[in-house]
């Protein structure tokens, strides 16, 4: 079968037909929060202009890149996604429809308690932990918006560390000094 060629010399280039290996590969897999398909199923754009944002965003990755991924939820987004108006969740749910559901395992909700209660996430985001336990206790990477959240704690943490240590070597040097010592021993002895 020949091809047309855009080559000035003249040469005909030959096209020879192979079976697409699409198929054949595995996928990568993402697990979705109710944020993106929220995102997604919105009748009206936001009047705010970051949520405004993130709805295009999230419509314009769902028409080119969702088909390159599997796609999963958990009975979390199921539970989310039917709440609310109940044409809005009919939509939520429609959109969910076809994906595989992972459970909220016991090793799950462990994760989630910790990453609440070790202070890595706000108290009010005990369903954000969710999202985020059930993904890496299934070894799934998470498309969600709390990655900005999670970037803001990381950064945070970071400030801090030098300020932490800086008082931490001042406190040691203060208790190793000879001064210090004396007067500890001298208001034991009163």
């Amino acid at each position: 079968m020949k091809a047309l060629s855009t080559h000035a010399s003249g040469h005909a280039a030959y096209f020879i037909a192979e079976e697409s290996a699409r198929n054949d590969t595995p996928r990568p897999a993402l697990y979705l929060d109710t944020t993106v398909v929220s995102y997604l199923t919105a009748a009206r754009l936001s009047r705010h202009l970051s949520i405004a944002r993130h709805q295009r965003i999230t419509r314009v990755w769902w028409e080119r890149y969702r088909h390159l991924h599997t796609l999963w939820i958990s009975n979390v987004v199921f539970k989310e996604a039917s709440a609310g108006d109940i044409v809005e969740s009919k939509t939520r749910l429609n959109a969910v429809m076809d994906m595989e559901a992972l459970d909220f395992d016991s090793q799950s909700k462990r994760l989630a308690e910790k990453l609440v209660g070790g202070g890595r996430l706000p108290e009010k985001a005990q369903t954000d932990a969710k999202h985020v336990a059930i993904a890496a206790t299934n070894s799934i990477p998470l498309l969600h918006r709390l990655a900005k959240e999670a970037a803001r704690a990381k950064s945070r943490a970071r400030r801090q560390a030098p300020i932490c240590a800086a008082n931490k070597a001042a406190i040691d040097s203060r208790s190793a000094s000879p001064s210090v010592k004396s007067r500890i021993a001298r208001s034991s002895r009163m």
